[in-house]
């Protein structure tokens, strides 16, 4: 029998007193330890799966970021028992340049790409000027003045096929 929740759902009604063999808490790095305790006392055995590199629980409160409510369950039990973790390498997701970038601030150049087809894809069209068109009007460029071509020309580089990574100040 297998039964899928969100971690927030397990505390309901339904499911107490029940007791499951495993618990699988899928993008467990961006659930509070509390919310992510719920599932977890259902089981015998869980497995965390997530990526504590990327986002953190969602804490608004300052008070509650400084009792330490922005570290996951994930975050933590990776800290302290490293020797548990399994680092998946191989990624299906991005292109090859965002994967270079991703390699060269987090990962340690430890990511491969899985798929030749999802490494050289293109987010964009392969034509610049329709692109633009589609996002300039929004932007203020509606005409031909000077400010307009200002508009159009950091808007060029900005949508340049050629390029997967830009960053934009």
């Amino acid at each position: 029998r297998v039964v899928a929740t969100t971690c927030l759902s397990a505390g309901a009604a339904a499911l107490r007193g029940q007791d499951f063999d495993v618990c699988i808490v899928d993008e467990a790095s961006q659930v509070t330890q509390p919310v992510c305790l719920a599932p977890l006392r259902l089981a015998r055995t869980f497995l965390l799966v997530g990526d504590h590199n990327q986002l953190r629980p969602l804490v608004v409160s300052e008070a509650a970021r400084e009792l330490g409510f922005d570290t996951s369950l994930f975050q933590r039990l990776a800290d302290g028992q490293p020797h548990a973790v399994i680092s998946l390498t191989r990624q299906y997701r991005m292109q090859l340049e965002i994967m270079g970038l991703a390699n060269e601030l987090v990962y340690e150049h430890r990511l491969v790409t899985g798929s030749a087809a999802v490494a050289s894809r293109a987010l964009l069209s392969s034509s610049p000027s329709e692109t633009l068109a589609v996002w300039a009007s929004p932007l203020g460029a509606s005409g031909s003045g000077a400010a307009d071509r200002g508009v159009r020309r950091w808007m060029e580089e900005a949508l340049a096929v050629e390029r997967a990574v830009i960053f934009i100040d």
